[in-house]
């Protein structure tokens, strides 16, 4: 899950990292929590965990695609103001 040690080009590293401050930006500005996010996954049955978030963040994610899945769901739904959430 964490790209801690792993063989990371700098420039794909930079990116992982200013992807990470972005997407905690996004959070706090919609005024979301890890685990809200993490909740609202469960909600939805989609793999996104608080801890996946907590390293996304912070630039240390090797994410599956599975997770990218998740996200992209999860994004839908926030977007259409959690229709789907049950």
């Amino acid at each position: 899950m964490a790209a801690q040690g792993s063989n990371v080009s700098p420039e794909l590293q930079e990116a992982r990292e200013k992807f990470g401050k972005a997407f905690l930006r996004w959070r706090e500005m919609n005024g979301l929590s890890q685990q809200d996010l993490h909740n609202f996954s469960a909600d939805l049955k989609v793999s996104c965990h608080n801890s996946q978030f907590a390293y996304l963040e912070r630039g240390l994610l090797e994410p599956k695609s599975s997770f990218w899945m998740g996200l992209a769901e999860l994004n839908k739904e926030l977007s259409n103001g959690g229709e789907g959430r049950g």
